[in-house]
């Protein structure tokens, strides 16, 4: 009896970027949309499994010549089975030095109101890339300082969602008003930080 190998298959979630999201959050939501690690969803898409655990904030920004052909599979590997175009993967890396982007560990600070904001009208909470900027400390649509996120890594549940937002607005409030800060540092830091993200965009 002759065995078929089946043909590989786009993912059942089609989990895509959202404007301006950084690429561990992608990447986990669309691990957590299947159920699964990041580690073993490289594995199903047959990608170096080192991959995995490497920094992919910067995109292949920074990788040596023998990453760099690894990497630039990845995103195309990535885009097929969302069904999306490479260029939306790379829309999602910084185009910046590494000196500019928070530790990998770090990279859990957000705004609790734009995450309420998603999560009453249905959309996923994301973390944008301005937020893993070492220079980035607020959010400039609602002007509220960033929180950092209680775990260390992965998609959080709904339930964990709902029971950390309330507390990290009533904290970011407090620390607002609480602030003397000088309009014009903070126009500086905003446009030091759009800078960094325009140069970022396809």
């Amino acid at each position: 009896m002759t065995v078929h190998a089946l043909e590989p298959q786009p993912l059942a979630f089609r989990v895509r970027p959202q404007a301006d999201e950084c690429f561990d959050s992608w990447i986990d939501r669309v691990a957590a949309a299947h159920e699964t690690t990041r580690p073993a969803l490289f594995r199903h898409l047959g990608l170096v499994s080192a991959l995995a655990s490497m920094d992919m904030a910067r995109g292949t920004r920074g990788m040596a010549n023998d990453q760099y052909f690894a990497v630039d599979q990845m995103i195309g590997q990535l885009a097929w089975a969302v069904q999306i175009e490479p260029q939306q993967v790379e829309g999602t890396f910084l185009n910046v030095e590494a000196s500019a982007v928070l530790p990998r560990r770090q990279r859990r600070y957000v705004c609790p109101r734009c995450w309420q904001q998603a999560w009453q009208e249905g959309r996923a909470p994301i973390i944008r890339k301005e937020w893993i900027l070492r220079m980035s400390w607020r959010c400039q649509v609602h002007d509220l300082p960033l929180c950092r996120l209680p775990v260390a890594q992965g998609a959080m549940s709904k339930w964990a969602v709902g029971s950390w937002l309330s507390g990290a607005l009533a904290r970011a409030e407090s620390l607002r008003w609480g602030l003397e800060l000088r309009p014009r540092l903070i126009e500086w830091n905003a446009e030091g930080v759009d800078r960094l993200v325009r140069a970022s965009r396809k």
